[in-house]
Order: structure tokens, then C-alpha cells, then sequence
């Protein structure tokens, strides 16, 4: 979304202001990604200077942004770094995708480890096996198919959906202006109106 923003604002306004106004962001990303990998990852604790270096060009680029082409003077320093915060939440919305994946994964394997080895178990030594054991095969036989079912359309449709909603709510709100004419209802109009 910020790199088609900054370029509708390259287009219409040029290149310094694609730069603050949505460039600014982008090396807050940039920066705040390279300073979270070296954070994480200890072979590249060499980047972690670097990466704040980067956010901290992009905080000041975003406070530039906010005091002088927002036209907010003085404020928009400390509101700088306070919008550049505001950046974090957005991209944790797109960790939830990861995790909506790993919760499907976690359930299918949950119900191969509570369901399945115990059939497995049952069906490998059927000769020492109970009648109830027996009984309960096709009963965990389905319950295992329905566990499997359900984390089945738990991986398919829920990432979907939240990725429909990011791009939305998200994604979009980065570049994306409202403009036009407003929205008026489909139908007729009342002539009268009754209100008790």
C-alpha cells in the first residue's frame, strides 16, 4: 500500500513529498524490520546498529512530515515518534495470519496425538483388544475425521478471511483517499416520515 501511495503522490506531487509522506513510513519499516531480525536472530547482531540507524532516519523523516507538510509546527516533533509507533500495530495484524496458520496446524496434530495413536494402538493389537475398545473404533474413527475436518476449513477459509480484512482495513488505509460524491440510499424517498 505505501509503495502505490507514494506513487500517486510522485505523480501529483512530486518526489519530495512521495518521500515524507510515504517514504517516511517505509524506512520506519525498513529499519524497525532490520532491527527486529538482528535482534532475533544472533548471527546478525552486526545489523542491529544499522536497523536503528534506519528507523531513527525515518522517525525524524515522519516528525519533518508531520511538523512541516501537515502544517502541525512544534507538535508534530513528539507526534512523530508517536505515529511511528502507531506503524507496529498494523504490521502485528499480519503476524496474526502466521498464527491462525500454526492454530490449524496444532489442532491437527493434537487430535493425531490424542485420537489416531490410540486407535493405531488399538487396531495394531486387535487380538488383546476389549469390546470396548472395539466399540470406541469407529466412534474415535469419526471424531478423529471431524478433529481433521475442522482444521481443515480452519486453514482454508479463516487466513483468508483476516488477509480480505487487512487489505481492507490495513493495507488500503495507506494510500487509499475517500473521494467523490456520497453515498445516497437505493429506493424512494419517504414523503413522510412517522415518529412517535
Amino acid at each position: 500500500g505505501l509503495v502505490l501511495g507514494f506513487r500517486d503522490i510522485y505523480k501529483t506531487h512530486g518526489f519530495v513529498d512521495a518521500l515524507f509522506e510515504k517514504g517516511s513510513w517505509m524506512t520506519v519499516l525498513v529499519g524497525g524490520f532490520i532491527f527486529a531480525y538482528a535482534f532475533l536472530v544472533d548471527s546478525a547482531s552486526e545489523l542491529l546498529m544499522p536497523g536503528a540507524a534506519i528507523t531513527g532516519v525515518g522517525v525524524v523523516m515522519v516528525m519533518v512530515l508531520l511538523a512541516h507538510y501537515e502544517k502541525m509546527g512544534v507538535i508534530g516533533i513528539p507526534l512523530g515518534v508517536l505515529e511511528s509507533l502507531g506503524m507496529l500495530p498494523k504490521v502485528v495484524s499480519y503476524v496474526r495470519l502466521f498464527a491462525v496458520g500454526v492454530v490449524g496446524v496444532k489442532i491437527a496434530a493434537t487430535g493425531n496425538e490424542m485420537i489416531y495413536e490410540g486407535m493405531a494402538h488399538t487396531l495394531s493389537d486387535l487380538g488383546h483388544a476389549s469390546t470396548f475398545d472395539i466399540v470406541l473404533l469407529p466412534i474415535l474413527f469419526v471424531g478423529w475425521l471431524l478433529v481433521q475436518l475442522f482444521a481443515l476449513v480452519l486453514g482454508v477459509f479463516s487466513p483468508n478471511i483476516h488477509t480480505v480484512r487487512l487489505h481492507f482495513v490495513e493495507w488500503m488505509m495507506q494510500f487509499y483517499e475517500g473521494s467523490g460524491l456520497p453515498f445516497e440510499a437505493f429506493g424512494f424517498k419517504p414523503n413522510k416520515v412517522e415518529v412517535e
